[in-house]
C-alpha cells in the first residue's frame, strides 16, 4: 500500500505553460512581420550548429551547411582585399 502512496507522491503536475513553448519553426511561419528577420536569424543559427553536430558525429556534410560555409569564405576573403 505504502509503494502506491510513495509512487503518485513523486508525480509532479503538468506544467500549464509549457504548451506555450513551441518550435522555431512554428514561429518563423507565425510570427508577427516586425519578428520575421530576427526570429529567422535565430533559425539560421540553430540550424548551423545542428549541421555542425551532424557533421562531427557522421562525417557528411549537409548541402546547406556548404552553402553557408561557402558564403562565410567568400566574405571573409572580401574582407582580407580590402
Amino acid at each position: 500500500m505504502f509503494f502506491i502512496y510513495y509512487f503518485f507522491k513523486g508525480l509532479k503536475p503538468i506544467n500549464s505553460n509549457s504548451n506555450m513553448k513551441r518550435n522555431l519553426g512554428w514561429l518563423l511561419n507565425n510570427c508577427e512581420p516586425a519578428d520575421y528577420l530576427l526570429i529567422k536569424k535565430i533559425y539560421e543559427e540553430e540550424s548551423i550548429i545542428q549541421y555542425f553536430k551532424y557533421s562531427i558525429n557522421t562525417g557528411k556534410v549537409n548541402p546547406y551547411l556548404q552553402k553557408y560555409l561557402l558564403r562565410e569564405y567568400q566574405i571573409f576573403e572580401s574582407k582580407q582585399l580590402n
